[in-house]
């Protein structure tokens, strides 16, 4: 078995100091603070931001691709959207460790802090049949607040982990919803594989809730009347939240054996985040 890693050792700021920096064009300013991470901080659905322009209320993201991470516990899975309509998974472990691991391909003894973090990939087939265990080490990784709350882990992320001139360096934003595309693409991977993605990564508890208050609501393929369906829900049921704007919400609603999407009147439903349970 082979091991490919990459190792970024970077200056940090001391602990407790802090830089203000002005953003000219995400009109805001971002104050980075170190601190020494702890796992529990890191926990959730994040998806790849890079600034947020105020007049237009809007999230920017200027990556090659566009990334979602969900971290439950030491295990994570990364999910990318490669030229808009190719999903790539990948999962495995995540955690802490005070000092730089010897032997990368053995190392298990993840802490829940520490100065390194370290991200390790399940282990993947090669063309040629010999398997690789990808191991990333960070020294500078942080979450600070961004209009939202940023996690830069300062690692190397793209749709071939193998291809070196094909990685970025990816900002995350916390999310409490996902794309109903991707909720539908891990529930589909579930039933064929052996792993229960939604359950396994608490997705169901990460994610905002739409419940239902209203005696029946229509799903519309479009925020407008004009486009009303035939499939409803009616009250109580919960849908999960994918978006919320003025008048409608983008909702999806996991069914016994597909997912629905589309907009519902956001009078229609109560909107629950995971925080509030």
């Amino acid at each position: 078995m082979k091991t490919l890693f990459f190792v970024i050792g970077l200056v940090v700021l001391s602990c407790g100091a802090s830089s203000e920096v002005s953003e000219g064009s995400s009109e805001t300013n971002v104050i980075k603070v170190c601190a020494k991470l702890h796992l529990q901080e890191i926990q959730g659905l994040w998806e790849s931001y890079s600034y947020y322009l105020e007049h237009e209320g809007q999230k920017k993201d200027d990556h090659n691709n566009k990334y979602f991470k969900v971290i439950y516990e030491n295990k994570f899975i990364d999910i990318i959207i490669k030229d808009s309509d190719s999903i790539i998974l990948t999962k495995g472990a995540i955690g802490f460790s005070d000092t730089r691991p010897v032997n990368l391909s053995s190392f298990n003894d993840f802490q829940e802090t520490g100065e390194f973090l370290i991200r390790k990939y399940e282990p993947f087939q090669m063309q040629q049949g010999s398997k690789i265990d990808t191991v990333n080490i960070s020294k500078r990784h942080l979450v600070y607040f961004d209009t939202f709350e940023v996690l830069d882990d300062d690692l190397y992320y793209g749709a071939n982990i193998n291809d070196l001139n094909s990685l970025e360096k990816v900002s995350f934003a916390k999310s409490y919803s996902f794309p109903g595309e991707i909720f539908s693409f891990l529930k589909t991977k579930s039933k064929v594989g052996d792993v229960d993605y939604i359950k396994t990564f608490n997705i169901y508890n990460y994610s905002t809730k739409a419940r239902v208050v209203s005696v029946k609501t229509y799903f519309h393929d479009e925020p407008s009347e004009d486009t009303k369906r035939r499939a409803y829900l009616l009250k109580g049921d919960i849908a999960y939240l994918e978006d919320e704007g003025g008048e409608w919400c983008k909702v999806y609603y996991d069914g016994k054996s597909s997912v629905t999407t589309g907009y519902v009147k956001r009078s229609d439903v109560e909107v629950i985040y995971p925080t509030q349970e």
